[in-house]
């Protein structure tokens, strides 16, 4: 079944994925073929977005400079990859996104070199062109095959550069025309005054029935006029409590842009592919059902214009209503969201010199030909594909097209659990500050009713109590009682249980906020709980909640909130918050949480009760996966692991097995089928059963389990292995030396890593997504950007670093004096737009050759 939501797209082909979704674009050379042909074809514009990107912001980071550079960035050559990449940058504001569907296709054209002197006139050629797609929360590359004809003709006497484009795909093959009547105009800084004249019409002949997109672009009064409209079907299973439905989704996009150099307006109206799966399967069908077995999905509208100095959004909000908002142009904050890494004598893109991985292709279910991506993430080796883990033995084949030979095959192999050794570096806690994050928690304690203070005492046992005898050690729990506030979306547990001595029976209680209640076997709340002196409750809690590092310490202040959680999407692993926290949030003594900002693993851990910042140790983490080859030199000197924590006369302990790559009780050799966090490793000491005085190795390692049956692929890596049996390993990433950065006048370490993309930097994007796309000024003070220049070090070898996509992010104000004036926008016919007869390019030609890879000529 082919899905064309954002998180589930990999099916499509490159054509098709931009017709959907909006992905990254690619740039090409200008290397010609050396044809003796030498009319050139028309250019077409590389970047398409419905705000103009205006003025640059002044820094990378409205925190204010983030580093004061004195590199030799500068120095580098002028051909070299450091000063020839090019960056993107443009206005990431997702209402309006469906124009950058557009954008996606002229990049991946450009790939095509099909203006190129030597393509025009010579027939057609197979061009190999790169998409990049989202996969288990990461991006992935993948390589699609295109035919190309392109000429030059007339039509009304005009001249028309005319390009035929079939899609090579054996599950959703495209057909593209595409024609091109004048090129866009140019500023000196390349900037677009205009986008030209062209149109792009496309036929997804394997739909049923085929899927359509149309989009063109003329220049009207020196403004441009840019239009699209696109009719998709698709066929979808959903479970509900009357059983599965199956159900004909047709989803129809339209939108019309005006824009000049300053100013422009628009309308669309979007089709909402997410509308079908907010339900819960347990209790009700999917909204889409009505029965018919075909739905039309939502498109609402949203409707623009902006001026110099402001954007104006009018759209539909989740309860219907319309609602106007203003963002501001005059003061844009940017954020780099991808980076090149390149060598700092040479200016080489160290991508082109790095095995981070490369793109395959398998059968999969139906007989089918699938597309997947093997890759690694901070050294867990992964196959991405549409169907998650895929069986063992699963014959793949590289997609390898330089110098015309077949891919190299292999076959899969996955281990269900990763261990790895645990690397920490000093890091700051202000890093945290102003972010929620996510932590897991697993509590077990008593609270304890004092009547003479009216409040209740959180009571554990201390060993060490009493003089080394042990006994029992209590606190005020009067901040923590908002956190056994049970979560409503079953993110956190909470289990609070009291023994009525008079009936000699459990009473199961909850807490509300305000105070304790009976609760019965639904969780339906009933009277209050009154305490006595000394009564006491037990109380359990487990899963996940949200906490927020707030620095405020001030009258006995915690310095940390827990977040009131109203819902939170399965699908995008986004919560969604109240206005106002629960409350402060009892962080314990001792106790470690890791601390998850997407992007960046903390470890954070409360040693003293001061009530300031100095009390929490802060470390981040990077991870060294054990894998087959380093596994004996990674383990050297290490017999067993357990928990430093544990009684070492009682506690378990466990043993890795690098045969089968398993972590093992070792009480059994037991498979260990649950994740393991904080293992100590030891060096025993020769004397059996006595593990009192074996020496800690003061290393940590964490084991990661997945479930086989689950399907999911959390915990579990993936090898290719070769037809030798040897497994093929992908380039570690770079793990360069601590970098200080000034954020807000302070310098704050880093510990960065680099596999194609820049691991170790908050990542803001998403931060911005689960605050509704609205930059607060917390948020922005907490973009965290590297300069163009920045230079990183591992020992004695320097690289420098460039943003390479650069989103700018329009901060939400109120309304200003003067608005811009929605009256023209409001005034578009959307419904107008009409879709024209379909594309009739022939048959796909063959027996061609490839000429051009991500638009580099085969040599």
């Amino acid at each position: 079944m082919t899905t064309f939501k954002r998180i589930s797209c990999s099916l499509a082909p490159a054509i098709l994925i931009a017709l959907t979704i909006l992905l990254g674009g690619c740039g090409g050379s200008d290397s010609t073929t050396g044809s003796s042909v030498t009319t050139a074809g028309i250019g077409l514009p590389t970047e398409i977005s419905a705000v103009s990107t205006g003025t640059s912001a002044g820094t990378l980071s409205l925190a204010g400079s983030i580093r004061t550079l004195a590199t030799s960035a500068a120095n580098l050559p002028a051909d070299s990859d450091y000063r020839t990449t090019p960056v993107a940058r443009y206005v990431d504001e997702p209402t309006l996104e469906v124009f950058g569907i557009i954008e996606t296709i002229l990049n991946s054209m450009a790939q095509t070199h099909y203006a190129d002197p030597a393509n025009v006139g010579s027939g057609p050629y197979k061009s190999m062109v790169a998409w990049y797609d989202e996969q288990d929360g990461k991006t992935t590359k993948d390589l699609e095959e295109w035919i190309v004809d392109s000429r030059l003709t007339t039509e009304n006497g005009q001249p028309v550069n005319l390009v035929h484009v079939w899609v090579v795909s054996d599950t959703d093959p495209v057909e593209v025309e595409v024609k091109i009547y004048q090129a866009p105009s140019q500023a000196s800084d390349g900037s677009y005054l205009d986008y030209g004249k062209w149109s792009i019409n496309a036929l997804m002949t394997g739909q049923t029935p085929p899927g359509r997109f149309y989009a063109d672009a003329d220049v009207i009064g020196g403004e441009t006029v840019l239009r699209l409209s696109e009719n998709m079907a698709q066929s979808d299973t959903f479970a509900g409590p009357s059983g599965s439905n199956t159900i004909t989704l047709t989803a129809m996009t339209r939108a019309i842009m005006h824009k000049s150099s300053s100013s422009g307006y628009g309308k669309a109206e979007i089709s909402d592919w997410s509308y079908c799966w907010n339900y819960d399967p347990g209790t009700q069908d999917s909204p889409c059902y009505d029965g018919s077995g075909s739905f039309t999905l939502p498109a609402p509208p949203v409707t623009y214009a902006y001026d110099a100095n402001t954007l104006a959004l009018q759209m539909t909000d989740s309860s219907n209503s319309t609602v106007t908002r203003y963002k501001d142009r005059g003061n844009p904050v940017e954020i780099a969201y991808r980076y090149g890494v390149f060598d700092g004598t040479t200016g080489a893109d160290i991508e082109a010199t790095s095995n981070f991985g490369f793109p395959v292709t398998y059968t999969g279910s139906g007989n089918t030909q699938q597309y997947g991506f093997y890759g690694a993430w901070q050294g867990r080796h992964q196959l991405w594909s549409p169907q998650g883990l895929i069986p063992d033995g699963t014959v793949v084949t590289k997609e390898d097209y330089s110098g015309q030979t077949s891919g190299t095959s292999y076959t899969t192999k996955t281990f269900y659990g990763t261990l790895t050794k645990r690397l920490l570096t000093t890091a700051d806690i202000s890093q945290l500050a102003g972010i929620p994050v996510e932590i897991w928690v697993g509590d077990s304690f008593d609270l304890v009713y004092d009547a003479a203070n009216s409040r209740w005492n959180k009571c554990l046992w201390d060993p060490t109590a009493n003089g080394g005898v042990g006994g029992e050690s209590c606190s005020d729990f009067t901040q923590g009682l908002v956190t056994l506030i049970s979560d409503p979306n079953g993110r956190k547990q909470v289990d609070i249980n009291f023994w009525d001595m008079n009936s000699n029976s459990n009473m199961m209680l909850m807490y509300n906020g305000s105070g304790f209640y009976q609760k019965d076997q639904a969780g339906n709340m009933g009277q209050a709980f009154t305490p006595a002196d000394k009564d006491r409750l037990n109380v359990w809690m487990g899963g996940s909640t949200y906490i927020e590092y707030t620095g405020n310490f001030a009258g006995g202040a915690s310095g940390w909130e827990e977040k009131d959680l109203v819902s939170f999407d399965q699908q995008t692993w986004t919560p969604t918050f109240a206005a106002n926290n629960l409350g402060p949030f009892d962080f314990p003594v001792d106790r470690e949480y890791y601390v998850n900002n997407k992007g960046v693993n903390f470890v954070v851990t409360r040693t003293a009760v001061t009530g300031s910042a100095g009390d929490y140790q802060v470390q981040m983490e990077q991870q060294l996966v054990v894998t087959p080859d380093n596994a004996a030199t990674l383990l050297t000197g290490i017999d067993y692991f357990a928990f430093p924590w544990d009684d070492p006369a009682s506690r378990s302990t466990y043993s890795f097995d690098t045969a089968t790559m398993e972590l093992q009780n070792t009480s059994d050799n037991s498979l260990v089928n649950q994740g393991q966090w904080g293992l100590m490793a030891y060096s025993a000491n020769g004397t059996p059963n006595d593990p009192s005085d074996d020496v800690a190795q003061n290393i940590q390692f964490n084991w990661e389990y997945t479930d086989p049956n689950s399907g999911q692929g959390w915990g579990a890596v993936t090898y290719l292995v070769d037809s030798n049996g040897n497994y093929v390993y992908l380039d570690d990433p770079l793990r360069f030396d601590p970098v200080s950065l000034n954020v807000n006048g302070m310098p704050i370490n880093f510990s960065l890593e680099y596999d194609g993309w820049m691991h170790g930097l908050p990542d803001m994007r998403w931060e911005l997504e689960k605050n509704g796309f609205e930059l607060t000024p917390e948020l922005a003070g907490k973009i965290v950007n590297l300069p163009a220049g920045t230079e990183l070090t591992i020992g004695s070898a320097n690289y420098f670093v460039k943003p390479t996509e650069i989103g700018v992010i329009l901060p939400t104000i109120s309304a200003p004096a003067n608005p811009p004036d929605l009256t023209a926008a409001t005034a578009l016919d959307l419904a107008g737009l009409t879709l024209p007869a379909a594309p009739s390019i022939g048959s796909q030609p063959t027996g061609l050759t490839v000429r051009y890879v991500e638009g580099e000529m085969v040599q």
